[in-house]
Formats: structure tokens, C-alpha cells, sequence
């Protein structure tokens, strides 16, 4: 059985592709959800971008019909597979795994800098980043020097890095220099905050963005599963994808469960120290949800598909250097059991 989701909307709205599927062995449903018996309970199936509303179809099957998600499939991940490999690295294709979507320039400029950008550059810049954050306090002591306000912090640096020769001295140039330019982007940075914040501010006056691009990955879907469950007591699991986050959470005794996806997925981890961009570590996290009848109730199970890890190829050795002890760990979600009685709902 298939349901069309948001990328695939097409197949809701031509009727055509239900006989075509059918010679390969696919029922293909045309409507939001279905519902499946499983012993003497039943479960309810939807992609789930329904309740997403920047990819929600409010007449499902209308092939006129493009919410906020359709354009941005089309426009931006279709292309950015088509232009991936004039990279150095093939990685543009990645940006459908990027999850929510705001994080895309952070991602892009990720990208760019551990893999585009030149190695030369690259390493020229990265003592500076790695120092900013103490260079813009070097700065601001700098200033209170100058000022004359607070002398001690640079006279007692002084003192210390004049005791360590030529390396002192390096050190010494180093630090001036990036104090320097600190100073500058400190300068620069203020009444530049302060202009983006008071156009955000115009922006959000206008309404121009009516809807949030991140939606919550989990309450949309609670408060879905609880009105399945009110309107159907006999329902004992809310089964969806589209957020692409494997999970079981309980509601009011019943299960919302995400079957996750077969995309890459993307983690965020942010460098321990400098001002530097965050990596993201790829993996897969390819699963089959088995969902049975047994004597104690409904079970849901998670069974992993190996699929080699990504990341010892994708993620460069400056990038796990700079996240050293920050890798990611991704577990699928336990067995769970919906009882009988639909009264409480046990892990193992």
C-alpha cells in the first residue's frame, strides 16, 4: 500500500497512476490517510506532511494546488542535485537532508568552508577563528588600556610574553593582530546588529512570513494523534514519516510513531571552541517498523538495515578535530506495546 506524501503529490491527483502502480503489485491510495486492522485494534497511517502547514494540500489531489514545500523542492533540492557535482565534493545533493530549513545557510556555509574553500585560506583564517573569541576580550582590555581606564591586564601580559623571547614575541604579534581586527568587527558589529534587528522587526510588522519555516517535529502530531484516538478508541498507534526522526512517543496511552527515513540525516554539532562554523555529521538510519498483534497488545518494533556510516569519508579531519567528543549517536527507538485495555503503554 502507498500514500502520496508532498513530494509525490502527483500521484493524488492523476488517477492514472493507480492502475499503473497496480501492475506492480501497489495499492496506491489517493487520500490522506488509511486505516489498517491489526488484531482486534486498528492503526492509522499518513505521511504526515498534513500537518506541516508549509507542505499542507488543503484540497488533497488538487494538482493546481503549491503550498510554501513545493517550491522549494523544486527550485532548490532539484537543482542543487543537478549542480552538485561542480563541487570538490559531491555534498550539494545532501541539502533535502537539511532539517528544518533554516538551517541551510548555516549548513551551506559549512560546506563551503571545509570542503570549497581553499585549503590555503582555510588554514590562513582558522587561527583567527579559533582565537576570536579571546581576541575580541583582548580587545575590549586593549581599549581600556588605551583609555587609560585599566592598564594591569596588558601590562601583565606584556611582561609575561616579553619573559618568552622570539616565541613571545610571536605570540605577541599574533594576538595584536587579531585583537585588532576584533576590535574593528566589534566597532562594525554594533549599529550592524542594530540595523538587522530593526528591519526584522519591520518585516515581521508586514507579515511577510505568515508561517514559521521550522515546525515542532512532535506537538503538530500529538495533537493529530489525540483526535484520531477521540474519534477512533479502537486506533492504538498514529504511524507517520515526513520529519525523518525515528521515534515513540506515548500519547494518552497510545503510540505516535515516526518510521523515520531513508534519506541521509544530518547532525548538528557546534566546534568546542573559536568562532567557527558548526560540521554535520551524516548517517543513515535505514529501519523497518514491524507492527503485531500479541497476547499482551499491539507491538512496535524497529528493525535496523546496516547501511555504512558516512562520516569517515564525508567529514574531514579538521572537522572532527574541531567536534572531538562531540560525534553524534543515533539509536532507534526500543520495542514498545500498546495493551490491550489501550490504559497504558510499557517499554522494554
Amino acid at each position: 500500500t502507498m500514500l502520496p506524501g508532498n513530494h509525490d503529490h502527483d500521484l493524488a491527483a492523476y488517477d492514472e497512476y493507480v492502475d499503473r502502480l497496480a501492475e506492480y503489485n501497489v495499492d496506491l491510495v489517493q487520500a490522506e490517510s488509511v486505516t489498517r486492522p491489526v488484531g482486534d485494534r486498528t492503526i492509522h497511517f499518513e505521511h504526515g506532511h498534513q500537518q506541516d502547514p508549509n507542505n499542507r494540500f488543503e484540497d488533497v489531489g488538487n494538482r493546481h494546488e503549491t503550498p510554501l514545500g513545493y517550491y522549494y523542492n523544486a527550485l532548490v533540492t532539484s537543482r542543487a542535485g543537478r549542480l552538485s557535482e561542480r563541487g570538490r565534493y559531491n555534498w550539494l545533493k545532501d541539502v533535502q537532508a537539511v532539517t528544518p530549513t533554516e538551517r541551510v545557510p548555516r549548513w551551506l556555509l559549512s560546506k563551503y568552508f571545509y570542503r570549497e574553500m581553499n585549503p590555503l585560506l582555510r588554514y590562513a583564517v582558522l587561527p583567527f577563528l579559533l582565537l576570536l573569541n579571546v581576541s575580541v576580550v583582548l580587545a575590549v582590555l586593549a581599549g581600556l588600556d588605551v583609555a587609560g581606564v585599566w592598564a594591569m591586564p596588558v601590562e601583565m601580559a606584556d611582561a609575561v610574553l616579553d619573559q618568552l623571547g622570539y616565541v613571545g614575541e610571536t605570540v605577541h604579534l599574533l594576538l595584536v593582530v587579531n585583537a585588532a581586527v576584533a576590535g574593528i568587527l566589534l566597532l562594525v558589529g554594533i549599529p550592524v546588529y542594530f540595523v538587522l534587528r530593526d528591519f526584522r522587526q519591520t518585516v515581521d510588522r508586514f507579515g511577510i512570513f505568515e508561517t514559521d519555516l521550522t515546525v515542532d517535529p512532535d506537538e503538530p502530531y500529538k495533537e493529530a494523534a489525540r483526535e484520531v484516538f477521540a474519534a477512533q478508541p479502537e486506533t492504538a498507534i498514529f504511524c507517520y514519516g515526513h520529519t525523518h526522526r525515528p521515534k515513540v512517543i506515548d500519547v494518552d496511552g497510545r503510540l505516535l510513531v515516526n518510521t523515520g527515513t531513508w534519506l541521509k540525516r544530518l547532525h548538528r554539532r557546534d566546534v568546542a571552541v573559536g568562532v567557527l562554523p558548526p560540521v554535520f555529521y551524516p548517517s543513515y538510519q535505514l529501519c523497518a517498523v514491524r507492527i503485531s498483534a500479541e497476547t499482551a497488545g499491539v507491538t512496535v518494533e524497529y528493525e535496523e538495515i546496516e547501511k555504512s556510516n558516512p562520516s569517515p569519508i564525508e567529514v574531514t579531519r579538521t572537522e572532527r578535530l574541531l567536534t572531538l567528543g562531540r560525534e553524534p549517536s543515533s539509536n532507534l527507538p526500543d520495542r514498545s506495546i500498546v495493551s490491550d485495555t489501550a490504559s497504558d503503554t510499557g517499554s522494554d
